[in-house]
């Protein structure tokens, strides 16, 4: 589950995104100082749920790959862990 919690640094706010976080949300925060937010988020509790595509693909922000390319054990780790939970 991905998640965005507005106003997240401090308050209600960052007690939902620890919340979130701690039950295995992917979570993104703002606020009003993205230096606050970044700051903030280094300091939730790491996702444990799920694995994305820098796992099939390290370069993936700068040299697509489709997934017809990927091999069939890294496609189907990605299928076994985010979708069947195994």
């Amino acid at each position: 589950m991905n998640v965005l919690v507005t106003g997240g640094t401090s308050g209600l706010g960052l007690a939902m995104a620890s919340a979130l976080a701690r039950a295995g949300a992917m979570v993104a925060l703002t606020g009003r100082s993205g230096q606050r937010a970044s700051s903030v988020a280094a300091e939730l509790p790491a996702a444990v749920a799920g694995i994305g595509m820098r796992t099939v693909n390290p370069r993936f922000m700068t040299h697509a790959q489709g997934f017809w390319e990927v091999a069939v054990g890294a496609f189907r780790g990605e299928i076994e862990t985010n979708l069947t939970g195994r």
